[in-house]
């Protein structure tokens, strides 16, 4: 068995544990799956794949995406009225937050 290099000093993982998949259900905004479904396409990949590749390249603390992939995900937001939810949750966050403060 070979150790995986790794550029952090974490522990190798041995490579028949680094594809160990697990099936998880999780709920997330209809606009927001849409958005990532169209990325996964574009990028022609599973949307798992993609999923997984956010987490990752977040989780190590860099965007995973470069500015082309940004733009095409920005059209994406807009096809789908992504735009427009963020821009609600934003307006409603900020009538929380004025409630709160009374």
């Amino acid at each position: 068995m070979v150790p995986v290099k790794t550029k952090n000093k974490v522990p190798a993982i041995p490579p028949e544990e680094l594809f160990d998949r697990v099936q998880v259900n999780v709920r997330m905004n209809r606009r927001l799956v849409k958005v990532l479904r169209g990325a996964a396409e574009y990028f022609d990949m599973p949307f798992s794949a993609l999923l997984e590749n956010i987490a990752v390249t977040a989780l190590d603390g860099q965007c995973p995406f470069d500015p082309d992939s940004l733009k095409r995900i920005e059209q994406l937001k807009k096809v789908y009225g992504f735009d427009e939810l963020l821009a609600a949750m934003s307006a409603a966050a900020r009538e929380a937050e004025r409630q709160d403060d009374r």
